[in-house]
């Protein structure tokens, strides 16, 4: 007979990011307070604000009532704690709808670091890194990491703005595995997403990657011209980790070349492969653009929006007795799924059953193979190698493997004993979300 427990969390989750912690006096650089940025205490500026909403003048209520939304995350509890408080009605409503704007903002918030380092190791950097962070930081060896040496002064920046500072640096290379939750796999080969041409919007980072043409020539006519033409355009879309996002999709909103001219796009652009296509290794999308009239070389500003999905309640399954090589069922978020876990030499095979009649596409199936963690007796995860996906006896079978052997920069150890659990986290609540985003100067033509 197996086990397992259900913990329900019904709380909004809020992905604020976090304040870093102090940086390392040996590798700070040498600074006078005039030039680091003063640090606003979080507490202050929201006394001031309350202070300002009961002022006597409405533009100074009005001003309050705006600012209430730039109040840090660390709040949140104390502005709940107002509203049971106050008998104001007007306040109560404007703190609900601030309540409601800063938890809906707080699950796109990027990760925030900061990071003051002079010439220091690469190991140190990503040790310091690490700390900041909701997700780890994985790489299966840091051999060619050891003569890299960084110097940075970033003070409370997106993550991806970070990584592209460093970038010039040192030889890190992403390796986004969007089916392996709550990790971000670096090695010194692979795609430069980390480039110049990318650009970071909220918690994602977005790249060009190649551009292909297409058109046709009409010969016939006294001075032969182009009858049509139109770009195939392939950008790479990461969100950090810790994003979760379900149902992506780009759409372009305005694209215009370097003279002016307005660029048509395809309406509702080919869906990111995260969730349509769980297993693939980089979130990718094409973005077909019909040029007309003298087309320039450069695409000056492509904007757009990321639409997806984000829980917003979720429910907890763990396993402990499935570590045997047989066969268990279990209901994930409505999902009649099989799992068997095989302990191997040095790893360990979980293999899920799902049947064909359900959708492999949908929040829950695809949080099954996703959101899945082998952890061990202490709770550090171990770290995941990969995953297959086959058709077997009327079942979509998706085996995932889990190794004891890695590197980890952030959450969980550096290092994992035996697996003693198999939690999965399965969205039962999700909200729409949208994240705009711009590109600068895609290159076009030669």
């Amino acid at each position: 007979m197996f086990r397992f427990r259900f913990i329900v969390c019904l709380s909004v989750s809020c992905c604020f990011g976090r304040l870093s912690p102090a940086a390392d006096p040996s590798t700070a650089p040498t600074e006078s307070p005039s030039t680091r940025p003063a640090v606003v205490d979080p507490a202050a500026k929201l006394d001031q604000i309350l202070k300002d909403l009961s002022s006597d003048d409405w533009k100074v209520r009005q001003q309050a009532a705006d600012s209430l939304l730039e109040v840090d995350a660390s709040q949140l509890p104390r502005l709940r704690k107002l509203i049971d408080d106050t008998k104001d009605l007007d306040l109560r409503n404007t703190l609900l709808a601030t309540i409601g704007r800063l938890e809906e903002r707080g699950l796109i918030s990027p990760s925030l670091v900061s990071l003051h380092v002079k010439d220091a190791s690469a190991v140190t950097t990503l040790e310091a890194l690490g700390k900041q962070l909701e997700f780890s930081l994985v790489t299966d060896s840091i051999d060619w990491l050891s003569s890299a040496k960084l110097t940075a002064d970033i003070d409370h920046q997106p993550f991806w703005s970070a990584m592209k500072t460093l970038a010039p640096q040192w030889p890190v290379r992403i390796n986004p595995v969007p089916n392996d939750t709550g990790r971000l796999r670096l090695l010194n080969v692979g795609n430069d997403y980390l480039n110049p041409n990318s650009t970071v919007a909220g918690p994602f980072l977005i790249c060009p990657v190649s551009l292909q043409s297409s058109g046709s020539v009409d010969l016939l006519a006294p001075a032969p011209a182009f009858k049509f033409r139109s770009f195939m355009l392939q950008l790479a879309v990461l969100p950090e980790p810790k994003l979760r996002a379900a149902r992506l999709r780009v759409t372009v909103t305005d694209c215009i070349d370097e003279k002016g001219n307005k660029v048509k796009t395809t309406d509702d652009n080919v869906r990111i492969g995260i969730i349509e296509m769980p297993l693939s290794q980089a979130s990718t999308v094409m973005l077909r653009l019909y040029p007309e009239g003298d087309m320039g070389k450069k695409i000056a500003t492509l904007s757009g929006v990321i639409r997806f999905r984000m829980p917003v309640r979720s429910r907890n399954i763990e396993m402990d007795d499935v570590f045997n090589g047989k066969e268990k069922p279990i209901d994930l978020g409505g999902r009649q799924v099989k799992v068997t876990v095989t302990p191997q030499e040095k790893d360990f095979l979980v293999k899920l059953a799902i049947p064909t009649n359900v959708s492999i596409h949908d929040e829950q199936s695809l949080a099954a193979v996703r959101d899945m963690v082998l952890l061990d007796a202490e709770g550090n995860p171990l770290f995941r190698r990969g995953t297959t996906q086959s058709m077997v006896n009327r079942n979509w079978e998706f085996n995932t493997v889990f190794a004891r052997e890695g590197i980890s920069f952030g959450p969980g150890s550096k290092s994992t004993g035996e697996a003693a659990k198999l939690v999965w986290n399965i969205p039962i609540e999700s909200k729409d979300i949208e994240q705009p985003f711009e590109l600068k100067n895609i290159q076009i033509a030669p």
